[in-house]
């Protein structure tokens, strides 16, 4: 399972406390644009992001792990 929580906090500051789908898919593709993640990339990881959120990648297919983890790459060279 990939965690997304430490990533991004979603729902912090919403009047109603959660964000809706494509809210969270375009704050994920924000994040993955942040740390240079090609914007195509970024795309397809935030589209993958936002369907499982919170749950991780819980159910999602080999294909969208490898593609979210490609992304997610960015993500782990930003921080070190």
């Amino acid at each position: 399972m990939t965690d997304l929580q430490p990533y991004i906090s979603l729902d912090r500051g919403r009047s109603n406390g959660f964000m809706n789908k494509q809210e969270r898919k375009q704050t994920f593709f924000e994040v993955f644009t942040d740390a240079s993640c090609p914007k195509d990339l970024a795309d397809k990881a935030a589209c993958i992001a936002s369907k499982y959120y919170p749950a991780g990648l819980i159910g999602a297919t080999e294909e969208e792990v490898n593609t979210f983890k490609q992304a997610q790459d960015y993500l782990t060279r930003q921080e070190q």
